[in-house]
């Protein structure tokens, strides 16, 4: 009887310590995932002299700084001060703002690409690329932060290591004369739109896949077979490349999938 007694105590004090345990381990991961979705959100005034009426692009490097891309200039802003850079390139459109794996920042216009060496005074025009797709449209610093450059007749890319240009795309498309095309990479994959194509690039296997979606404003890549796609007619819709499949989303399809 004493051993049993003793057996049915052990119980309830190792079901106590259970109870205790599984309550704190709770708690942590409540209290840490509040933790998580606390942010801290700042407003930064044109005091700071950054010019926020007309933000093209934006990045941060890995110095820290903020870099701006607005309609007539480029910025650079450290938290306090901001400094101007300006670029003289004719009726000049800043077409796409990035770091690549040296820390220098690309900018690209319509007719030509410029760099930015830190401690230096100024952007330093790129050598010519001789335009081997036609007009620069987009630059984004996709995996491992090489540069791609989405053209009007393709897609290139700029080997730093060798002072080169490569096309990586045969010359297959023709992007049309709009003012804007989203351009994202996600992984070793670079999506972009030209308003009536959504268009995928491994970059790993150089294959391109693409489905027929009109109207593109955004894209965000939700995984490598999956996207968000936003219209001009302020409509949205899933889709999937693998299945090509197209899905107005609605509010409950997005609570049903996320």
């Amino acid at each position: 009887n004493r051993h049993k007694c003793l057996r049915k105590k052990n119980f309830h004090i190792t079901r106590f310590f259970s109870t205790v345990t599984i309550a704190f381990t709770a708690f942590f991961y409540t209290h840490a995932a509040a933790q998580l979705l606390q942010f801290n959100v700042r407003k930064i005034s044109t005091e700071s002299g950054l010019y926020t009426s007309d933000i093209r692009h934006l990045i941060k490097d890995s110095y820290g700084f903020i870099w701006v891309a607005t309609s007539n200039k480029i910025q650079r802003y450290d938290g306090k001060h901001t400094k101007d850079f300006f670029i003289q390139d004719g009726n000049t459109y800043y077409r796409g703002l990035a770091e690549d794996q040296y820390g220098k920042i690309w900018v690209a216009t319509n007719n030509n690409l410029y760099t930015y060496q830190h401690g230096h005074a100024e952007f330093v025009k790129y050598r010519d690329t001789a335009k081997i797709m036609g007009d620069y449209l987009s630059l984004l610093a996709g995996p491992g932060k090489r540069i791609y450059i989405l053209c009007r007749e393709g897609l290139i890319y700029l080997d730093e290591r060798t002072g080169t240009s490569k096309p990586v795309l045969i010359k297959g498309f023709q992007m049309p004369n709009n003012s804007y095309f989203p351009f994202v990479n996600f992984k070793d994959h670079l999506f972009w739109s030209n308003r009536s194509m959504i268009y995928r690039y491994n970059i790993t296997t150089a294959i391109l896949d693409s489905v027929a979606v009109k109207m593109i404003r955004n894209i965000e890549v939700i995984t490598e077979d999956s996207i968000w796609a936003g219209s001009t007619s302020l409509t949205s819709s899933l889709i999937c490349f693998r299945k090509k499949i197209i899905e107005p989303v609605t509010a409950s399809l997005f609570d049903k999938k996320f």
